[in-house]
């Protein structure tokens, strides 16, 4: 019976499982490090949303409760290596490309560049998280509703008109051409 248990202890020593394990913990870092699919697609499809919305967007995700957000927090903070709170081009690029091969570089600008709402080249947490949550189930909680609207709302008339679009956006640190509040007034 010794010699049995010194024989497994001696086979199970041998360097090839060693290489074994190593593979198995590569595997799982290296399935880590991608993308979960879901939010890959969230993410690519959250083009030409406008800025108004993007905006609307970024104090929505602001009044979430942490069970609303744990899925994609989790995403986030597994995407930004250097915990800095942003996601950069890097950390964003190399996720993409271990995610789907035929993503390129030039994807990864595009993405960033839809989802940068803060105009620095990077994907801060608001920003993913606007781009990941759902919409429509975020917006039935009735009391968050009208506290989104009063964020827009900002002289409290119960309206929100051009100037509160602007003064809004302003607070945020973004201006708007007229143009731009012209078209936000007829969309929505």
């Amino acid at each position: 019976m010794l010699k049995i248990v010194s024989l497994q202890n001696k086979a199970l020593n041998h360097p090839w499982f060693g290489l074994i394990t190593e593979i198995k913990i590569q595997s799982a870092i290296e399935e880590e490090e991608k993308i979960d699919p879901k939010i890959l697609e969230k993410l690519k499809s959250y083009k030409s949303v406008h800025l108004f919305k993007k905006a609307i967007l970024n104090v929505l995700v602001k009044m979430l409760k942490p069970k609303e957000t744990n899925k994609f927090a989790s995403a986030f903070n597994r995407l930004d290596k250097d915990q800095t709170g942003v996601i950069t081009f890097k950390e964003f690029s190399a996720a993409l490309k271990k995610s789907d091969k035929k993503l390129t570089n030039d994807h990864a600008k595009s993405i960033i560049k839809e989802l940068d709402f803060a105009n620095n080249s990077k994907i801060n947490y608001s920003e993913f998280m606007s781009a990941c949550i759902d919409l429509e189930e975020v917006l039935k909680d009735e009391d968050r509703t009208q506290a989104l609207f009063n964020q827009f709302d900002t002289n409290g008339s119960g309206f929100i008109t051009s100037k509160d679009i602007k003064k809004a956006l302003g607070s945020m640190g973004r201006k708007i051409s007229s143009s731009e509040i012209d078209d936000v007034m007829l969309r929505y």
